[in-house]
């Protein structure tokens, strides 16, 4: 499946199934953060504020009328560098579920890394995707996994996606990300090792940061990219979305 946000087009399909992880993350799995939230605070030092939700109006197989759900709304991300693991903090205006709603059944947080700023590699200049499921099966059971898959092929069309994405799962580049916070909580901290992307302080990047939630009718209820105007990148050949361009602090 294509989504298509203010004429710009992002692949989705497989990418919520595959950041579930492998082996599926049960409390037997979960990897905490081993530094405490005042350590976190201090590491991270770029902050990026969401200006707008316009575009959680405007998707595809979305309600005929808007809907704001704060669990999925994103308030801000901060990223800061820390020896030789990134960390990304994901804020929300909600907080994010335990016990399954009535109309809710995923969400999805998510960030499509272009690590080099280059749209020849990777998918459509897509090298990893990085984030969190959250997901209910039909008895309400909570399951919910943090997740990288990485070193995804070069190939730039748009529709192949599943087959990018799926061909670095199958190789082995997947991996489950230590994380702070989650269900429960109205933020996460993600981990994420630079080595395996080969990033390092100071390196741009390209970065399309969204989140949203799928209820038994509709694929996105609600959707929410984050735009801010400082770093938001419209490059030619860009085909993220809404686009941010940052300098790895």
């Amino acid at each position: 499946m294509v989504l298509v946000i203010s004429g710009v087009l992002i692949g989705m399909g497989i990418i919520r199934e595959t950041l579930m992880g492998y082996p599926p993350q049960t409390e037997r799995y979960q990897l905490q953060i081993q530094l405490t939230e005042e350590e976190l605070e201090n590491i991270l030092v770029l902050h990026i504020i969401d200006e707008t939700d316009a575009e959680a109006f405007g998707v595809p197989e979305s309600p005929p009328e808007p809907v704001n759900y704060p669990p999925a709304n994103i308030s801000k991300v901060s990223l800061g560098v820390h020896g030789k693991y990134l960390y990304v903090k994901f804020e929300f205006f909600g907080e994010l579920p335990e016990q399954k709603e009535d109309q809710i059944v995923k969400i999805t947080a998510v960030i499509l890394l272009d690590k080099d700023c280059n749209y020849s590699t990777g998918w459509v200049g897509i090298d990893a995707v990085i984030g969190l499921v959250i997901e209910w099966d039909e008895n309400g059971q909570l399951s919910y996994g943090f997740s990288m898959v990485y070193n995804i092929p070069d190939t730039p069309n748009l529709e192949d996606e599943q087959w990018a994405v799926q061909q670095a799962v199958d190789a082995g580049y997947q991996i489950n990300l230590p994380h702070m916070g989650g269900p429960g909580y109205n933020y996460f901290v993600i981990q994420i090792p630079m080595d395996l992307l080969g990033l390092q302080s100071d390196k741009q990047v390209i970065m399309e940061i969204h989140a949203e939630a799928a209820s038994v009718e509709y694929e996105h209820y609600f959707f929410d990219s984050v735009k801010n105007s400082q770093y938001n990148y419209e490059g030619p050949g860009q085909q993220y979305g809404e686009a941010l361009k940052i300098t790895l602090p």
